[in-house]
């Protein structure tokens, strides 16, 4: 049993990244780009490097699926009709395994 305590760990804790943090990095960037008709003062590009760094892999799928990230309205069928959240899950559970692998290594 405890061979599946860290396992559920890094599950759970990489789930709850993937939706906190995912959301958050789409959140950013729908609120630091520039859309026609609205106000350019809200352009950061510094906001929009850390969505895509947060939200990584939906940008991804959305550039191969889509063939366009830019003035992006809807992520609805990134997220969830290609299986977004799952991708975005994978890349969390991999930086939480990388992270819990240099944490038990440390001296």
């Amino acid at each position: 049993m405890n061979v599946l305590k860290p396992t559920w760990m890094k599950v759970s804790v990489s789930l709850l990244a993937a939706i906190i943090l995912g959301g958050g990095g789409l959140y950013l960037y729908l609120s630091a780009v520039c859309f026609v008709g609205r106000d350019c003062a809200a352009y950061s590009p510094s906001r929009i490097f850390v969505a895509y760094v947060l939200s990584g892999p939906i940008f991804l799928m959305q550039k191969v699926f889509l063939r366009s990230v830019d003035n992006v309205h809807n992520f609805d069928p990134i997220v969830f009709g290609k299986c977004g959240w799952l991708a975005l899950w994978g890349y969390y559970y991999a930086l939480t395994s990388i992270a819990a692998y240099f944490i038990r290594t440390r001296p």
